[in-house]
């Protein structure tokens, strides 16, 4: 498992032997490494010995640093990430779409018991799960709360899923978080919603365990004019992305796809970029 930043012992990049707390390109390579290797890729190497098994740290051989990094990626799968295992200090090959995976399962159980424990009549610890939890009209105020809950979920998700985010200064991170929470929690809606209320048109998710719909709406502020615009907005757009979500017929591993291309490119950046590339 991958360890939280706090307590992630350095260990020695495999290319140059320098220190690293933190994977880059899926394997133990440190920052510098990483971004030699891809400033490389257009280039070529004269080896410093003619042999080609030059000692391979920072300064050293280029030829022979590249070949090395090159020939570890080329063993890689393209959709594994390599782990260091806290029990043994073993690697442990685990694949991206489950990493992923499970990583959005936590996101998903943080943001169901905390939203359930904030009702004002918070649910009995057995029903706290998917399927045991009754979905409630939303609340402005119960709304805010969850909010502030599924942000903190995925800032927790970033650094669970990907070493790279822990890489990243803490204005850069937050900018990554609320992006990428303003154009998920539309798309998880529907594709959600799609699978708890199949049959009814008129209701998709505002949160994790409250839903939203036309009659929700319509009592959903104390000013009577807003409530009359958030009625119409729904009207005019709940039935056809609900429907579009049943057109697209997602399975779980594509819905996850298109979580981390979402997480990356909710961020404009060469880094966020570098990072899709990878």
């Amino acid at each position: 498992m991958v360890r939280p930043r706090e307590s992630r012992e350095k260990r020695l990049c495999l290319a140059c032997g320098s220190f690293t707390r933190v994977s880059h390109l899926g394997l133990d390579l440190c920052r510098a490494c990483a971004v030699f290797h891809r400033r490389s890729l257009t280039r070529e190497y004269v080896c410093r010995s003619r042999t080609d098994n030059c000692s391979t740290g920072i300064g050293q051989c280029r030829k022979c640093r590249f070949m090395k990094i090159d020939g570890m990626l080329e063993n890689a799968s393209p959709i594994d990430i390599v782990y260091e295992t806290e029990e043994t200090g073993e690697k442990e090959i685990i694949p991206l779409l489950s990493r992923m995976t499970d990583c959005y399962r936590v996101m998903c159980e943080t943001r169901l018991i905390g939203e359930l424990s904030s009702r004002s009549s918070s649910s009995h610890p057995m029903q706290m799960n998917d399927r045991d939890f009754i979905p409630t009209p939303a609340t402005p105020s119960a709304l805010n709360e969850a909010n502030r809950i599924f942000l903190a979920a995925i800032l927790n998700f970033g650094h669970r899923a990907f070493p790279e985010f822990n890489d990243f200064e803490e204005a850069e991170r937050w900018k990554i978080v609320s992006n990428f929470f303003h154009r998920f929690r539309l798309f998880e809606a529907g594709f959600r919603a799609d699978k708890k209320f199949p049959d009814d048109f008129n209701k998709s998710f505002g949160s994790y365990t409250m839903f939203v719909s036309v009659e929700v709406a319509q009592s959903f502020y104390e000013d009577a004019q807003s409530n009359r615009m958030m009625a119409e907005s729904l009207r005019k757009d709940l039935g056809p992305n609900r429907e579009r979500f049943r057109r697209l017929k997602l399975h779980d591993e594509e819905f996850i796809s298109v979580l981390i291309l979402m997480f990356w490119n909710s961020f404009r950046s060469s880094r966020a970029q570098q990072f899709l590339q990878v």
